[in-house]
């Protein structure tokens, strides 16, 4: 009756490491990318900070997913921008999935006051978005 106790644990943990959104997707760290990335279409993508990136600037369309691992990271970039139903996800508050390490993004790069800036502007009121920062459109 003991290993039956055990056996269902393992089972239960399984299930719930499973559910955690940083258990899904694909890793951004594997694909060596660099330069301004656009999240493919319905992909979901973590791992952000691995050593194959030289990112400036990760783009989430509508129906694709940026989510961060449960991992200390620093990322370096200059803009993470979230369009219309993209999602952007750290962690969750159910399953055991919360973020218990540390997640620095510092937003860098030169002063631009070009109007539109490079993050463009949002669709729903038209306003100017800037240069660097996170920006998740409402439009």
């Amino acid at each position: 009756m003991r290993y039956i106790a055990v056996l269902l644990q393992v089972v239960f943990i399984g299930l719930v490491a499973a559910q955690c959104p940083h258990n899904s997707g694909t890793s951004l760290n594997n694909l060596g990318v660099s330069g301004d990335y656009t999240v493919p279409a319905g992909q979901y993508l973590y791992d952000v900070t691995g050593t194959n990136n030289d990112l400036d600037s990760i783009t989430v369309p509508s129906g694709s997913g940026l989510i961060f691992d449960n991992a200390n990271m620093n990322l370096n970039i200059n803009f993470i921008k979230v369009e219309n139903g993209g999602k952007i996800t750290m962690g969750s508050g159910t399953g055991g999935c919360q973020i218990t390490n540390n997640i620095v993004i510092t937003f860098e790069g030169a002063y631009d006051d070009s109007n539109p800036g490079p993050l463009g502007l949002d669709p729903f009121d038209m306003v100017n978005l800037g240069a660097k920062g996170l920006a998740v459109l409402s439009g």
